[in-house]
């Protein structure tokens, strides 16, 4: 089916944020995926759990690496679980985006469910990974509707399935680089660099010749020897110096869905009904949380 991009539109109509995403296969995967995650919310909600968004870098950006962010993601869920307890539940997106092996599946999961509904259907999750992979407002679609859609009657949606929003802070990444009893987090980023190069083959291959530039000429001599500096000398600033939510595209959308809830909360329920909201550990202050950010996927 055709795959292209549709105009800004809103994920959940009269909520005021845009996005543009692919039509055709994409969507009807997406739209799959959709209910999936809902589905998993619901039943965390009928066990008696408080839901919470954890809001993270996933696509590799700025120096990022896809998997490291995943990792780091899981690490964080495991910790807070840890120190929040079993009342709550932590809805972590790598786990349901093809940047992990988990959401890939389910992913893939998605369109097999496609076919099964609509026999003669094929749909290639392989072929349009390549030829027209899912982009960010794909994603935001999704993760739109997940954060604010809920089971209200008059379609005046308040998020109200989410308990909370964490946003990846600093002191998170910290912890993940320095939990294997490192003191030093400069000597901690450079053994787990060292030890993913060796050990892990999409790592290696990120990181290590060959390279190309951008008309797909194969870099040689100094040239490579640069880029190889560059991007190394990149993933060792973003994840000491930045890795946050404060540099995700995806997380700076989410951090402004969070915003309009509660204004939409404060409203039409008052002050007390706002959904809180954390960065590293921390509440974020009532003046930060009143105040949208620039946009990341959205469509100004």
């Amino acid at each position: 089916m055709k795959n292209s991009i549709d105009p800004p539109n809103e994920p959940v109509s009269g909520f005021p944020i845009k996005f543009q995403w692919r039509t055709g296969d994409w969507f009807d995967i997406f739209q799959e995926h959709i209910a999936v995650i809902q589905r998993d919310v619901q039943r965390a909600l009928a066990g008696g759990r408080l839901v919470v968004y954890l809001s993270c870098p996933i696509s590799s950006y700025g120096g990022s690496f896809y998997a490291t962010n995943v990792e780091i993601a899981n690490f964080t869920a495991l910790r807070l679980l840890n120190a929040w307890g079993t009342r709550f539940w932590f809805l972590n997106p790598t786990q349901y985006q093809m940047e992990s092996e988990a959401g890939l599946g389910l992913i893939r999961d998605d369109a097999r469910e496609i076919m099964l509904k609509q026999p003669g259907r094929k749909i290639d999750v392989d072929g349009l990974m390549k030829d027209t992979p899912a982009q960010g407002g794909d994603y935001m679609r999704m993760w739109t509707r997940v954060l604010v859609e809920d089971d209200a009657q008059d379609k005046y949606f308040l998020g109200a399935r989410f308990s909370a929003f964490y946003f990846l802070g600093p002191s998170d990444v910290r912890e993940f680089f320095i939990s294997g009893g490192y003191q030093n987090l400069s000597y901690a980023i450079d053994d787990y660099f060292a030890r993913k190069s060796g050990t892990d083959y999409a790592f290696r291959q990120y990181f290590y010749p060959p390279f190309q530039d951008n008309k797909g000429t194969v870099l040689t001599g100094d040239d490579e020897k640069k880029e190889w500096e560059r991007r190394r000398e990149n993933f060792f600033q973003f994840y000491s110096a930045k890795a946050s939510a404060a540099y995700s595209k995806g997380s700076h959308d989410e951090w402004n869905i969070w915003c309009i809830l509660n204004e939409r909360r404060r409203t039409k329920l008052g002050l007390g009904f706002q959904i809180p909201g954390y960065f590293g550990g921390q509440a974020i202050d009532p003046a930060a949380a009143e105040k949208t950010i620039s946009p990341g996927y959205a469509v100004p």
